[in-house]
């Protein structure tokens, strides 16, 4: 299985191919509609990759792991997680494990919005009219960067399972690794 490093390469790699080719193809430019609620969903997904690129990969269900020293101090956050799922179990799932790791960041953030909303709408500082004109581009923008996390995460299982893979098929036949393979394993 590749090191925290190695997904991090790999995932970044895909998402600056995924930015040169939106930048230099005008074929994927043209391809991606940008009117309606669309021109809100594709900086979610983009913003969706990257925070899961930095601070929601599967192994934050690992002691040690590359992403959750990321999250610094806050870093105990996700000990409970930790116990509560073992490495490449559900954590591994593309359907439950990133649906868990977003759970469990909304239930912990869902107390300070809470508060901090009737805070806003104590002070008269947003209507309830005036805050149910964005609701469709906010869930379309949150529907976005959902979609982000996931392919973030499908990214990493696919690494994750192509690694297993080829190191499978590699002690069968009997042969060394490839020489990328080695380097990364060190």
């Amino acid at each position: 299985m590749p090191q925290g490093k190695v997904h991090f390469v790999i995932e970044a790699s895909v998402a600056l191919a995924a930015g040169a080719a939106y930048a230099f193809i005008p074929a994927v430019r043209e391809a991606m509609p940008t009117d309606g609620l669309l021109r809100v969903f594709w900086p979610g997904l983009i913003a969706g990759y990257l925070f899961g690129l930095f601070f929601i990969s599967p192994d934050l269900d690992l002691p040690n792991s590359f992403v959750r020293s990321r999250w610094g101090p806050l870093g105990f956050i996700w000990d409970p997680y930790m116990i509560l799922f073992k490495h490449r179990g559900m954590s591994h799932s593309f359907l439950f494990g990133t649906l868990t790791r977003l759970a469990w960041l909304a239930f912990l953030l869902a107390l300070p919005v809470l508060v901090a909303g009737i805070v806003v709408v104590k002070m008269e500082w947003l209507r309830a009219a005036d805050a149910l004109r964005y609701l469709p581009e906010g869930t379309m923008a949150l529907g976005g960067f959902v979609a982000g996390c996931y392919l973030n995460d499908l990214v990493h299982i696919a690494t994750d399972h192509s690694w297993t893979l080829t190191k499978r098929h590699a002690r069968r036949r009997k042969r060394r690794l490839p020489l990328w393979m080695r380097l990364f394993l060190r």
